[in-house]
């Protein structure tokens, strides 16, 4: 592991990132680099030609925004997985999961290699429930293109989490 300065150029998101922010949240982190700066590291790992964000996509994004040119970095070595793991268990402690991305690549993990989900800092009811809901919304999603008729607005709230999802 090490720090170094990044151009903003060659860094790229990661495809798999399950974290949202608000339009507000994202007007808030912008004012406040513009007032301090930047000044928490993002987590990245090389990847070909570039660095791929871990943990710090916002920051990273907004960074770019109002014209950093080059971010601190830190540079880790991981596995995909082991990538996968850290934006889960990082976005756990410090942000807000679009819950469908959230249980997809939960249940990519899980096909994976079923003992890495014991590695998420989520409660095994929580992450089942969450792949749960997921499975039930392509369902519906696949008998409502079957169906012609209007089609009505249904939220789904997971029992242990408590994400909502509108089918």
């Amino acid at each position: 592991m090490r720090i170094e300065k990044i151009s903003v150029d060659k860094i790229k998101p990661n495809t798999w990132n399950p974290n949202q922010m608000t339009e507000e949240q994202e007007k808030y982190l912008e004012q406040e680099y513009k007032r301090i700066g930047y000044v928490q590291p993002i987590l990245v790992r090389p990847k070909g030609n570039h660095y791929e964000i871990i943990d710090g996509e916002h920051r990273w994004k907004v960074a770019k925004k109002v014209g950093f040119k080059e971010i601190e970095c830190v540079i880790v070595e991981m596995s995909d997985e082991e990538a996968k793991l850290t934006t889960i268990n990082m976005n756990k402690i410090k942000g807000v999961d679009n819950p469908i991305k959230l249980a997809e690549l939960l249940e990519e993990l899980k096909k994976t290699d079923p003992s890495l989900i014991d590695l998420v800092a989520m409660e095994r009811e929580e992450i089942d429930s969450l792949i749960e809901v997921m499975n039930e919304r392509e369902i519906e999603d696949l008998s409502e293109l079957e169906s012609s008729g209007e089609k009505e607005e249904k939220v789904i709230t997971c029992p242990n989490c408590g994400y909502e999802i509108k089918l």
